[in-house]
C-alpha cells in the first residue's frame, strides 16, 4: 500500500464521509517526520531507509484538493474539538494505531530540536496514519504504549471510533492522533492550531 492523497470526491456514507485517495509514493511504515513552517515534510523511515521529502508545493496542491473535498462534504462540520468530522478506514486505523503502540515500546526520547519546525512520528497504513507529535520547537518527550492506549480511549470517548481525531494532554505540547495520511498535522503551537 502507499501513502495516499485525498481527491476531489468523497464517498459519503449515511453517517460520515470516507475519502477517495490517490498514491503519493511514501510507503506504509513508521516514520519520524520533520515538518517545517514552510510546509515541507521530511519523512525519515524508522528502519534506516533513505528519507523522503514532500515539498511545500506538493503539500499545497494536496491541501487545496483536501479543502475542496472536505468543504463539499455535508458530513464535515467546522468545529474546534478533538474530532475532525470524517470517517477513516477501520482496518487501517487499527493497523496504524497498533503500529504506533509497537513503535512506542522501544522509543527513545524524541525532540523537536530544529528551530522553526515540529517533529512527529507517523505510522502509515494505506490512506490512514496514527501519529505522535512534539508540537513545539526545542521540546523533548517520551511516548509509551500506555500513552497511545490512553489517547485512543480519549479520542473514542469524544469522537466515533474510526473518526479522524486527536488528543492532547492538558497544558502539553504532545499530541496523539489518527487522520488521513495526507492531513497536515503538527502545525506547531497550541494557539489555534493544535493538531
Amino acid at each position: 500500500m502507499r501513502l495516499t492523497l485525498l481527491t476531489l470526491g468523497l464517498a459519503t456514507s449515511s453517517v460520515l464521509a470516507q475519502a477517495t485517495v490517490e498514491p503519493l509514493n511514501v510507503p506504509d511504515g513508521a516514520y519520524t517526520v520533520l515538518r517545517f513552517e514552510n510546509g515541507t515534510h521530511v519523512y525519515t523511515p524508522t528502519d534506516g531507509s533513505d528519507p523522503i521529502t514532500i515539498t511545500r508545493e506538493q503539500n499545497q496542491a494536496r491541501q487545496a484538493k483536501d479543502r475542496r473535498s472536505m468543504l463539499s462534504s455535508p458530513a464535515l462540520s467546522k468545529r474546534r474539538t478533538d474530532c475532525w468530522g470524517w470517517q477513516l478506514h477501520n482496518r487501517e486505523v487499527d493497523d496504524a494505531l497498533a503500529g504506533l503502540e509497537n513503535y512506542a515500546k522501544d522509543v527513545p526520547m524524541m525532540c523537536s530540536g530544529v528551530r522553526g519546525a515540529t517533529t512527529y512520528t507517523s505510522v502509515i497504513f494505506g490512506s490512514t496514519m496514527a501519529y505522535w507529535c512534539i508540537n513545539e520547537s526545542s521540546r523533548c518527550s517520551y511516548l509509551n504504549r500506555n500513552d497511545v492506549i490512553y489517547a485512543k480511549g480519549q479520542m473514542d470517548a469524544v469522537c466515533r471510533a474510526y473518526e479522524a481525531s486527536w488528543f492532547g494532554w492538558p497544558r502539553s505540547f504532545e499530541i496523539v492522533g489518527k487522520a488521513l495520511a495526507s492531513s497536515d498535522v503538527c502545525m506547531g503551537g497550541m494557539n489555534g492550531k493544535p493538531f
